[in-house]
């Protein structure tokens, strides 16, 4: 029975697989190599597309019986399931993001132990199998795979370069372009890698004192995302509610004509206050909420290229960013509402 099942799982996989966009496949397909997932791009799209489903329902269920809003259950269910999407193919990028900069860093010692051991009289093959790092990581284990291809019958050059595409890094690509040619051209290999190591460490260096001199960017921008706008958003949300109180009392009570027409523009300012209309506060505080969480996004967005010069971390600074963003503006509320009742 269990086999039956499992067959059938991976029909329905294969079925919603072949719904995609074929750039959508392919693009998966990358991230599973690039982040070294031994899962199929077909596997990992039905699992993705099946559980979304799911879990869209699940939530748009409860929420119709908590609400019974049945037009809100069905409307939330795509974004859900959007949401889910986004949320599996963001860890693909951050698996494979994180496994390109692990090998970049270890990149430099490699290619200088590989110098050494030539230089020692090892063959160019065996160099670059002895100069893996000592802990199990992405690099040791792309060394042991890169030697076994070339025990096998493969040429340095087309091992290498095949290295390089299981990679999302352009300059692990650039660095395998140039032992390449290194390599056809018969020079020293030795001293090449000793400059492409002295380069690497160069330009880590200044990204380094790049990412340090715009600290103080990147700190405005998050006092005012995580500060500002919360303050401003309490702000606004006490004073329209203290207006809105203001207004219903002075509905309920009537000022006496000659009172009003004693005072200059108290006539404009009385029937400015008590213009009608009724204010639904609930739904201000839903846009101030929406109004966080898309500063939250783009600043953790901003903050990302700043300092990484990509936005493919914005999570890392995003999340922090909207926590921190929710329990200030609720905390600003409460001190102001406390200020105003107090003088008020």
């Amino acid at each position: 029975m269990r086999p039956k099942v499992k067959d059938r799982s991976k029909r329905i996989y294969y079925f919603l697989y072949r719904l995609t966009p074929q750039r959508y496949r392919e693009k998966i397909g990358k991230l599973l190599v690039y982040g070294d997932i031994k899962i199929k791009a077909e596997r990992w799209i039905g699992f993705s597309f099946t559980y979304g489903l799911s879990l869209a329902g699940v939530i748009a269920l409860l929420l119709f019986l908590l609400t019974k809003n049945l037009i809100l259950s069905l409307v939330l269910i795509p974004f859900i399931f959007l949401g889910f999407q986004l949320f599996t193919y963001y860890l693909l990028v951050f698996s494979a993001d994180r496994r390109a900069r692990y090998i970049e860093d270890m990149l430099p010692d490699v290619l200088q132990t590989t110098s050494a051991n030539l230089r020692a009289g090892m063959p160019l093959a065996i160099a670059f199998w002895q100069s893996a790092p000592k802990e199990v990581g992405p690099m040791a284990e792309e060394i042991h795979r890169v030697s076994s291809e070339i025990f096998a019958g493969k040429s340095f050059v087309e091992a290498i370069s095949e290295m390089s595409e299981r990679v999302n890094s352009t300059i692990l690509r650039r660095v395998a372009s140039l032992i390449a040619e290194g390599v056809r051209g018969g020079g020293n290999i030795a001293d090449l890698l000793d400059s492409i190591a002295e380069n690497l460490r160069n330009m880590k260096n200044i990204r380094e004192e790049s990412s340090a001199k715009v600290k103080g960017y990147y700190a405005s921008i998050l006092f005012g995302i995580a500060i500002g706008t919360p303050l401003l958003l309490a702000l606004s949300l006490n004073l329209i509610s203290s207006i809105y109180s203001m207004s219903t009392q002075f509905r309920e009570y009537q000022i006496p004509l000659s009172a009003i027409t004693k005072v200059p523009l108290a006539s404009l300012i009385i029937g400015f206050i008590q213009g009608g209309g009724k204010i639904d506060l609930s739904i201000l505080e839903i846009y101030a909420y929406l109004v966080i969480a898309s500063s939250s996004i783009f600043g953790g967005i901003l903050v990302s290229v700043v300092i990484h010069g990509k936005e493919i971390k914005f999570l890392k600074y995003s999340l922090p960013l909207l926590l921190l963003s929710l329990v200030l503006f609720f905390v600003f509320r409460t001190i102001i509402t406390s200020l105003v009742g107090f003088f008020i």
